[in-house]
C-alpha cells in the first residue's frame, strides 16, 4: 500500500499548490490547511484501497491496488459524497463532541474555583522566581477556564475521534467505495486515468 500512498500524496500536491499560488504568509496558511485536508483524504483513500485488495483475493495485488485507485477518479459523485460524509461528519463530531467536552470541562472549572485559582497562583508564583511575565490568559482565572477547558476539550476530542468516530466514517466511505466498484468495475482502459496523471501509478500499472 505504499505504492499507493506515495500515488494519492503526488496527486495531493497539485491540490497544494493552491495555496502555494496565494504566496506570503497567507498562502502559506491556505497551504497548510489544504494540505491537512488532503493528509485526512488520502489516509481513508488508503483504506479503501486496502479494502479492495482484501476483497479481490483472487486478482494480483498490485492491479487489485490500482483498480481500488482508479475507482475514486473513476466515479467522481462517490468521490465527492465521500469527501463530504468525510469533512462533513468531522466537524460535526467536533462541534457536538468537542463541544460537550468544552461545556464539560468549563462546568468544572466554574463550580470548582478553587481549582483554577489555585493553578493561576502557581503559575504566578513560579513566574515571580524567575523574574518573568505571566501572559494575561494564565494570569486571570475566568481566561484560564476557557484556554484550558477549550486545550482539554480538544485532547478528548481527538482521542474520541480516532478510537469511535473515524471507524463509523470509515464504514459508510468504504460501503459507498466498494458499491461504486462493484457496479462499475475499472477496466485496463480505466488505468489511462491516472497513467497521466501519476508517475509513480504508471510505474505501478506497467508492472502487472
Amino acid at each position: 500500500m505504499n505504492a499507493i500512498k506515495s500515488i494519492f500524496h503526488q496527486i495531493g500536491r497539485a491540490f497544494t499548490r493552491v495555496g502555494e499560488a496565494v504566496g506570503g504568509q497567507v498562502g502559506g496558511q491556505v497551504t497548510s490547511v489544504i494540505d491537512s485536508a488532503v493528509q485526512t483524504l488520502i489516509a481513508y483513500l488508503c483504506d479503501c484501497c486496502l479494502g479492495w485488495v482484501m476483497y479481490n483475493k483472487e486478482t494480483n495485488m498490485a492491479r487489485a491496488a490500482c483498480e481500488g485507485a482508479v475507482i475514486f477518479f473513476k466515479n467522481g459523485k462517490t468521490l465527492i459524497r465521500n469527501i463530504g460524509r468525510i469533512f462533513g461528519m468531522s466537524i460535526l463530531s467536533f462541534v457536538l463532541f468537542g463541544g460537550a467536552f468544552f461545556g464539560g470541562f468549563f462546568a468544572l472549572f466554574y463550580f470548582v474555583p478553587n481549582m483554577s485559582q489555585g493553578i493561576v497562583n502557581e503559575i504566578a508564583q513560579i513566574a515571580a522566581s524567575g523574574d518573568g511575565t505571566v501572559p494575561e490568559i494564565l494570569s486571570q482565572p475566568t481566561l484560564f477556564n476557557v484556554v484550558a477547558s477549550a486545550v482539554l476539550a480538544v485532547v478528548l476530542w481527538c482521542m474520541f475521534h480516532s478510537v469511535i468516530g473515524r471507524p463509523f466514517i470509515l464504514v459508510g466511505v468504504l460501503r459507498n467505495f466498494m458499491a461504486a466498484g462493484l457496479k462499475n468495475k475499472p477496466q485496463e482502459g480505466d488505468f489511462a486515468v491516472l497513467d497521466s496523471r501519476s508517475p509513480k501509478f504508471a510505474k505501478l500499472h506497467n508492472s502487472i
